[in-house]
């Protein structure tokens, strides 16, 4: 028959239900290397045994002693099917009625599940009290109370409360925390979350109803159990939970002192499981052992004995040491024992459950041990047998099997089907003769499959499960025979194993058309991960494979990669890309000598093939990418050094702040993922991600390894591809469009322009020259300035306090030109500018008029702290505010201007003025000091050191009027330059000597009105004459002055 869904599931079984004995009997595989140690303290010794041989030596040779012998290995191992060949063959040899034979499966692997076998078997006399059954029953019935989990958490918290105060394990501060700890909710729902040990108890006490089975439960505390996280400890501290549990659980998540708590705290909890589960339960120790005395006097009154085989111990979770305690009860050495019939058993235990819960002071009563982990599945042989039986039984009528064990069950006589049998490339030939189809694998495929399950899957049930089962049923649901399909489809626990040379695969997928991605399945698993064509004796095959082969599969039979004289060994190494370079620079040596190994090279080798695997999964399967870091990062060095980034316009600060690993990533990373450049999820990318891989690892960052040259091909193509995209990426900020207006150059001049005049030194003319000449001097800091309007001063203190800013905008500028020495990223003090475009950039901004408000500077806003928003930022201050700054400026110009009019009037002359200032010098040190008056010097130093002139104030005049009287940017760059600043000295000298007048004139007034009331006119004549004299003088100096200043 066809192989078909139903038989599928009664054959491989991947729930609790068991298989039927014809199936059983039909797949059972022998079991060649098992070992046997005749003791239950040591696992040194011991023999290699077969199953045979075992069966006869450890079991009927022993079978009239009292025998407790475990059958040890890990999870899916095979310890159940051992046992229960083990039983069927027993009960086939054994006189049945003078022997009850109890077989306890391991159903869901459940203490509920246990119980009801026992139950339910048929071997207690009516002469048992059915009192002692009840409590199981009852017992039974407690557990579906939904209740459970939470009763659980608390038995711990009251087991932890009743502990004896000198227990070691865990010191007592920890022990008192333990009971708040374990009732607090928040706690409870923790660790009863999915997976976590209060849930795994619970599962393992009572079944869930959905009949999946249970057998990789811990039922106790692990350390992984107690990791809290943060977002537990804020909620108990939200919920003011219990002092003493806040501070457990500070403890178990500090990360310094947490791991040894958690390690502790669980192997206390741990000491306390069997408490826990019986008083959850309402069962004790005593009620099953009671049960088996019982039942083992009865059986010997009645002339019986009895032989258990127990799949799973841990079906017992809380009374397997009361369960241990039976078995290895026996039947003599003491009176009260002799009541007692022989007991022979054979249990199941994992290394784990006998290493670290069975009593130690039982183990010496443990007859003999099996240890099963290495017992099959050895060699590809032994795969190829198990899957051939478990095919074999899939194909067949389970009616055709019932038959066969009606008749004995011999092996010799076992039906094989024979409706693949066409497939003859897939037939497996027997030592003993026979042969089995295992179509649709052949033993490449089974042994590839196998072996990239994970470490601890390699198990002869995951086997079936994962590879057998899986495969059958992606045979059987393939849409028109599309067979097998594209890796990233076929994949389950097991991975499909990459090319050995990844480059076949562009072969086969000019070869092979749409069924590229089938074949190249087909040659990874079935095949030997070549697309090599090869012709020997006649026969051609394509990565091993036969014709055949690929019409069992609707595939087309292609050339491939001809070995002989194929282009990739001819003439030596292939010419190479140029234009990688650095450390990813190809060796163009000649031919390399044959290979020899190196120290890591096996590392290495295993690196590649993970990531080859890992960017499968990428690509096809949307996976993340673990190794992503060297990847990213040889990415980066790639791309510096292969674009040239002077031709393409990108000054180095740019690429040095922007093409960094937090600002290129590759899709599907791990790691966190910024805005930036980033490599996308595509075949092309693959290619040249794997190139990289194999660049790192295959040629140890050379690329002086076999088939470099296709990879190298694969890297430059994806270069060209994304070249573009990249140069895109840093000509503009993500979000801005270079051809839409954005010019960094432009925004750089723009800010170094205002801010050099709001710093006092324009630009001498406004001349392209000048601002030329000025990019390249050292930065200037703003300051605030004197006799400025409140507006101006305030755009001065905002540019002063972003003079950081400011500065990295000016070295950005003054970079952007620059054309690197060496390595783009390298920092340098020497600058070899591109001039011309640079000078253009400064006449556009010139013929602009220094426009601000064409600027779209929104994405400043939220963006200031990136280079490339440096000098929007800038402007952004300064938009809206330089034209009323201006017009402040004018306003306090044209005031200034009408308070030197009151002095000078509007049209006084060079010479009118050289009069005044030499008149007003005359006066201070003639008159005043030859009549021995005072006057402050300080106001008069400018006048008396001839640093004011007529002509610099009239120049410096005329500069305040033409201020006031031009637009645009002469007129800001004329205030720039604070013309107020330089006419003020001139203005306060006018106020000076204008006091200083008034002064005298006051001061000789009071003196001559005293003089004459003081003294009347005796006497005062020549007093009131020199007086009148000076006074006169005085006059007549000032009139002079003033009308000067009026004419």
């Amino acid at each position: 028959m066809a192989f078909n869904l139903k038989r599928l599931a009664e054959v491989i079984r991947t729930n609790a239900t068991v298989p039927s004995q014809a199936d059983f009997l039909a797949t059972h595989t022998s079991f060649k290397s098992l070992r046997y140690v005749m003791s239950g303290l040591t696992s040194q010794s011991g023999r290699q045994i077969d199953e045979e041989s075992f069966l006869k030596q450890g079991i009927f040779d022993k079978r009239d002693d009292h025998q407790f012998i475990v059958i040890q290995g890990d999870n899916g191992s095979g310890k159940s099917h051992l046992i229960r060949w083990i039983k069927e063959r027993y009960i086939s040899q054994v006189d049945l009625e003078k022997e009850a034979v109890l077989l306890i499966i391991r159903d869901q692997n459940t203490l509920r599940g246990a119980l009801e076998q026992i139950i339910s078997a048929n071997i207690f006399p009516p002469c048992i009290e059915l009192g002692d059954l009840k409590k199981l029953v009852e017992a039974n019935q407690h557990l579906s109370k939904e209740a459970l989990r939470q009763n659980i958490a608390v038995q711990f918290a009251v087991a932890a409360q009743n502990a004896p105060a000198d227990d070691v394990v865990l010191e007592k501060r920890y022990v008192k925390k333990i009971y708040p700890f374990l009732t607090d909710q928040t706690v409870q729902d923790f660790l009863s979350q999915p997976g976590r040990a209060i849930d795994r108890i619970y599962r393992r006490l009572n079944p869930d109803g959905t009949g999946i089975r249970q057998d990789d439960l811990e039922p106790r505390f692990l350390h992984d159990d107690l990791v809290v996280d943060r977002k537990l400890l804020d909620k108990m501290k939200r919920d003011e939970a219990n002092r003493n549990a806040i501070r457990l659980a500070e403890d178990l998540f500090d990360s310094e002192k947490g791991p040894e708590v958690r390690e502790k705290l669980a192997k206390f909890l741990n000491q306390h499981l069997e408490f826990v589960v019986q008083s959850c339960t309402n069962l004790r120790s005593a009620d099953l052992k009671s049960v088996f005395e019982q039942l083992r006097m009865a059986l010997k009154q009645a002339g019986k004995n009895i032989t258990l085989f127990i799949e799973d111990i841990t079906s017992f979770t809380g009374i397997d040491r009361a369960l241990v305690e039976v078995l290895v009860t026996e039947h003599a050495g003491s009176v009260h024992n002799e009541k007692f019939c022989r007991l022979f058993s054979v249990v199941g235990i994992t290394n784990d459950y006998y290493q670290n819960s069975f009593p130690d002071n039982l183990k010496e009563r443990v007859t003999g041990r099996v240890f099963i982990d290495d017992a099959t599945l050895n060699s590809d042989e032994e795969l190829a047998e198990m899957a051939a039986r478990y095919i074999n039984a899939i194909s067949l009528d389970a009616g055709e099997l019932e038959n066969w064990v009606k008749n004995g069950a011999k092996d010799e006589d076992m039906p094989i089907a024979r409706d693949n049998f066409n497939h003859s490339w897939a037939i497996l030939p027997m030592a003993d003769g026979r042969e089995f189809s295992i179509y649709p694998f052949n033993v490449s495929a089974l042994a590839n499959m196998y072996n990239t399950l994970p470490a601890k899957a390699q198990t002869p049930r995951r086997f079936l499960q994962d590879v057998v089962s899986h495969t059958l049923r992606t045979y059987m649901s393939s849409a028109g025979g599309e067979f097998p399909p594209p890796a990233a489809d076929f994949e389950g626990e097991f991975k499909v194993p990459g090319m050995k040379n990844p480059n076949h695969e562009d072969v086969i997928k000019r070869q092979a058309g749409q069924h590229d991605y089938r074949m190249i399945t087909l040659l990874r698993l079935w095949g030997d991960g070549t697309a090599a064509g090869r012709e020997q004796d006649g026969i051609v095959t394509l990565g091993s494979l036969t014709e055949e082969v690929f019409k069992s599969f609707n595939l087309p039979f292609i050339e491939g990669v001809m070995e002989q004289g194929s282009p990739a060994t001819a003439g030596g190494q292939k010419h190479l890309v140029p234009g990688l370079q650095s450390q990813i620079k190809p060796v163009l040596s000649g031919p390399a000598p044959a290979p020899q190994p190196e120290p890591g090279q096996h590392k290495r080798l295993a690196e590649f093939k993970q990531i080859q695997d890992e960017l499968e999964g990428w690509l096809f399967k949307d996976r993340k990418l673990n190794s992503y870091k060297n990847l990213r990062d040889d990415v980066i060095k790639l791309l510096l050094d292969y674009i040239d980034w002077d031709a393409e316009g990108i000054p180095a600060p740019i690429v040095s702040a922007f093409f960094t690993t937090q600002r290129v990533s590759i899709e599907g990373q791990t790691g966190i993922i910024n805005e930036g450049f980033q490599v996308t999820r595509s075949e092309q990318s693959r290619a040249a991600l794997l190139a990289l891989a194999a660049w790192r690892h295959l040629g140890n960052k050379s690329w002086n390894f076999d088939d470099s040259a296709d990879y190298l091909t694969k890297l430059f193509n994806w270069l060209v591809t994304v070249k573009d995209q990249v140069v895109a990426y840093l000509q503009s900020p993500p979000g801005e469009d270079e051809s839409a207006g954005w010019d960094l150059p432009r925004y750089g001049v723009l800010v170094h322009c205002y801010v050099q005049s709001f710093s006092g030194n324009p630009p001498s003319g406004n001349s392209v020259k000048a601002v030329y000449h000025s990019i390249f001097q050292p930065p200037i800091t703003v300051e605030l300035q004197d006799n400025r309007s409140s507006e101006w001063r305030s755009l001065q203190v905002r540019l002063k306090q972003n003079n950081s800013v400011i500065t990295n905008s000016h070295e950005l500028l003054k970079s952007y030109y620059n054309r690197m020495q060496g390595s783009i990223t390298s920092t340098t003090d020497v600058y070899f500018v591109d001039a011309a475009p640079l000078l253009k950039t400064i006449e556009e901004v010139q013929q602009s008029g220094w426009d601000l408000a064409a600027v779209d500077t929104g994405p400043a806003n939220n963006k200031s702290d990136m280079l490339w928003h440096w000098s929007l930022k800038i402007i952004s201050l300064l938009q809206g505010k330089v034209i009323p700054a201006i017009k402040a400026e004018v306003s306090e110009c044209g005031v200034l201007l009408q308070k030197l009019e009151q002095y000078t009037g509007n049209q006084v002359s060079g010479e009118e003025l050289k009069i005044l200032f030499a008149e007003m010098a005359s006066f201070l040190t003639n008159v005043l000091k030859g009549a021995n008056e005072a006057y402050p010097d300080t106001d008069f130093k400018s006048l008396t050191s001839k640093t004011i002139t007529a002509t610099k104030f009239l120049k410096r005049r005329n500069l305040l009027q033409e201020a006031v009287q031009v637009s645009g940017v002469e007129q800001f760059l004329i205030l720039a330059s604070h013309p107020m600043q330089q006419v003020v000295p001139y203005l306060e000298l006018f106020k000076s000597m204008d006091r200083l007048l008034d002064n005298k004139i006051e001061k000789f007034q009071k003196q001559l009105a005293a003089l004459t009331n003081s003294q009347g006119t005796t006497g005062v004549s020549a007093i009131i004459q020199k007086a009148s004299e000076c006074l006169a003088k005085l006059k007549d100096d000032y009139m002079k002055i003033n009308q000067g200043a009026e004419s």
